[in-house]
């Protein structure tokens, strides 16, 4: 197996770094599993007062499913439930940082979307890939990125399946701060330790606003994420162009 998903705690921020360079910092269904019960901690733990997020490296913060997976079992591309952990973030009471390092794709793109804060160094990019391989885009694809980014540009994202790189992203509002590579992990740190510093209640009380605001007007968006995706994932189309995919991914 490769990859994994490390994690410390001090200082009230639990830190998780996706750390799996040699695929491009893939998510293995291990780390996958990994990365759910330690969301599951911060949220039930009071020394975890806020969680940051980082991939390992300088190029990719996450780009979704391990290929070498997928080659066994496909479906996991397209599977709402095989994708809810990179939503989960957003349900946690306890605020949450991704600290963007590099290209957050597919279910990067998803935990990215998910995430309360997102920090990214000069190097981040962000690209919604389903399209590209006629999947349907999911895992907040549809439901909150319109409205993170206005619907021009979401749709154009999703449409062209074309990365945004950082300082784009931060003009449409997907980033809120762009920082020099070097400095980026800094920058979250203190950014987190001021979060923990603050009464978790409060936290609690404004994510629930804020999210509860996105969820009302993302909720029909879900229900076409959770109930078409196997169907378009399954169509005759998206089967040959994700085998051709894979195939072509394996021999790298």
């Amino acid at each position: 197996m490769s990859g994994e998903l490390r994690s410390v705690l001090a200082n009230g921020v639990l830190s998780l770094v996706i750390d799996n360079e040699a695929r491009a910092n893939a998510m293995s269904q291990q780390m996958t599993k990994a990365l759910g019960r330690e969301l599951d901690r911060a949220d039930q733990d009071d020394e975890v007062r806020v969680v940051l997020i980082t991939g390992a490296g300088d190029r990719v913060f996450c780009s979704g499913h391990d290929i070498t997976e997928l080659l066994e079992n496909p479906t996991a591309a397209f599977d709402a439930a095989a994708n809810e952990v990179f939503q989960r973030p957003r349900l946690l009471r306890k605020p949450t940082i991704a600290a963007i390092n590099g290209a957050a794709y597919a279910g990067g793109l998803n935990l990215a979307l998910a995430c309360d804060i997102r920090i990214g160094s000069a190097a981040a990019s962000f690209a919604a890939t389903g399209a590209r391989l006629a999947l349907l885009p999911i895992g907040g694809q549809l439901s909150v990125l319109p409205t993170l980014i206005g619907v021009g540009p979401a749709m154009d994202m999703l449409l062209r399946s074309r990365p945004v790189n950082a300082d784009r992203a931060f003009a449409l509002g997907l980033l809120s701060q762009v920082v020099d590579p070097a400095q980026l992990h800094a920058v979250a740190a203190e950014a987190a330790t001021f979060l923990a510093s603050t009464p978790v209640d409060l936290n609690s009380a404004i994510k629930r606003a804020v999210w509860s605001s996105l969820e009302d007007a993302g909720r029909p968006a879900r229900q076409v994420e959770i109930f078409e995706s196997e169907t378009f994932g399954r169509g005759s189309e998206a089967q040959r162009r994700l085998s051709a995919f894979l195939a072509k991914a394996s021999h790298r």
